[in-house]
């Protein structure tokens, strides 16, 4: 998963699920999510230390408006995902006031 698309992530987790054009391509939210975090600070050289929620690895984390991979949420819900609450290094960085 890379930037070259739509700047909305939930946006590319819909058209990687479901790929139109290549049916025999799709993923699985759960493929997505780590292509995102995972795949992305290996891409780093950093999935020794981010990437993943495990002990000892940077606490930068989003708090998501929907779960994602909800199975029963169903595709076209999936942009409408939001970030509530936004944590770097542990700290909370941003909050919506809602939440």
């Amino acid at each position: 998963m890379g930037s070259d698309g739509p700047l909305n992530p939930w946006l590319n987790m819909m058209f990687a699920v479901a790929p139109a054009a290549r049916p025999d391509q799709a993923l699985s939210r759960e493929a997505v999510l780590r292509a995102y975090t995972a795949g992305s600070a290996y891409a780093e050289f950093h999935e020794h230390d981010k990437g993943k929620i495990a002990s000892g690895y940077l606490a930068d984390i989003a708090v998501l408006s929907q779960d994602v991979l909800d199975g029963t949420l169903p595709l076209g819900a999936l942009p409408a995902t939001t970030s509530v609450m936004t944590l770097i290094n542990g700290e909370i960085a941003w909050q919506d006031p809602t939440f």
